[in-house]
């Protein structure tokens, strides 16, 4: 099936359309002893907690739709809303290759396509482990050893029964009597050797099916196809990339801010951060969150690393220019800024595209 893109109807009703109600339910609900009334935004989140409390879902995604005044830039925007300059990455990026030389077989994706954790994305010449796999199967699902100790050891017990009889009639001496029972015990542990074996050989085979695998590149997690470095027919060294996985929601951004800046505002992890995103076209503003904060700080600069996690669901592509603050935006700046709810995409039964 061809990967599809779902709009989330539901979520963007709770501004457009459907939120008016909602809007008009938290301004009513709003505390009435405030001297300022609420602002728009205000409103907005009191109308989004609202929702989420009456479904028991979290909140939707904090987002604002910049719009620039004429002959404003992205740039200029950026220099009143303050914050450190940094840009967005993926919040997960493999590049992902054989662990053995290998010639490449089989390309089953394409560039761009998504991509669920498991799936195949390229197979080297596995014919011979392959073959190796099938060969130890057969000989752990062989149980004619463990029987053939079993059909000695009853046979043993057999004969260990007939000379005691003999013994007690005084047909048998007592030499006679202790070798039968030498046998029985050999042939009870040849029978647990038996069993062992064929453990061993069970996981010899799963041994085999690692190597195998080996020879098989999946998907270490959902997200798109970035980048293929190989062709069908190329011979690979081991550990050289091959392929190129990223997830973009969440998006990460790592921030080198300044170490009072930190100590001012008590940064810490779980935090909000807003972060202005440099979309081509339209620039936003999304609410993000602390999750990393370095303990390790840079004496030159005088600067930690702090890492913001920012909320995805449009799967906007990552390595755009971002500036961060942590604090909220000034009014002045929200009269710029369109608060909006971002539509999640889900891609579903991505497209199989094999490279001959």
């Amino acid at each position: 099936m061809r990967g599809r893109r779902f709009a989330g109807v539901l979520a963007s009703a709770v501004l457009f359309g459907a939120a008016a109600p909602a809007l008009s339910q938290a301004e009513r609900e709003y505390p009435r002893g405030r001297l300022v009334q609420p602002t728009h935004a205000e409103l907005v989140q009191a109308a989004n907690e609202m929702y989420a409390k009456a479904l028991g879902e979290a909140r939707p995604t904090r987002a604002w739709l910049v719009q620039l005044e004429s002959g404003e830039t992205i740039e200029r925007f950026a220099s009143r809303f303050g914050g450190e300059h940094s840009f967005t990455k993926p919040g997960q990026d493999a590049e992902i290759g054989f662990q053995v030389p290998t010639a490449v077989r089989e390309i089953a994706v394409r560039g761009d396509q998504w991509v669920d954790k498991g799936d195949l994305l390229i197979r080297g010449d596995d014919a011979e482990d392959l073959a190796m796999v099938e060969i130890q199967r057969v000989r752990a699902e062989v149980d004619l050893p463990v029987k053939r100790a079993d059909e000695q050891l009853a046979n043993a017990r057999t004969e260990l029964e007939e000379m005691r009889n003999a013994f007690n009639q005084g047909a048998a001496t007592s030499q006679q009597l202790n070798r039968a029972q030498v046998a029985v015990n050999i042939a009870e542990l040849d029978v647990l050797l038996a069993k062992e074996n064929q453990k061993q050989e069970l996981l010899q085979l799963n041994r085999a099916k690692a190597r195998a695998d080996r020879l098989r590149l999946v998907a270490p997690f959902s997200g798109y196809v970035a980048s293929i470095m190989v062709d069908v027919g190329d011979v690979i060294r081991e550990t050289t990339p091959v392929i190129r996985v990223v997830q973009l929601d969440p998006l990460r951004i790592d921030v080198h801010t300044p170490v009072t800046l930190i100590e001012q505002l008590s940064i810490s992890r779980g935090d909000s951060a807003w972060v202005l995103i440099g979309r081509p076209g339209q620039p936003m503003v999304i609410e993000g969150t602390v999750s990393e904060v370095s303990r390790a700080a840079d004496f030159a600069s005088r600067k930690q690393r702090v890492r913001i996690d920012v909320p995805n669901p449009e799967h906007m592509q990552s390595g755009l220019a971002a500036w961060v603050r942590f604090s909220p935006p000034s009014e002045e700046l929200l009269q710029q800024m369109n608060e909006t709810v971002p539509a999640p995409v889900r891609e579903e039964g991505a497209e199989v595209a094999g490279r001959d």
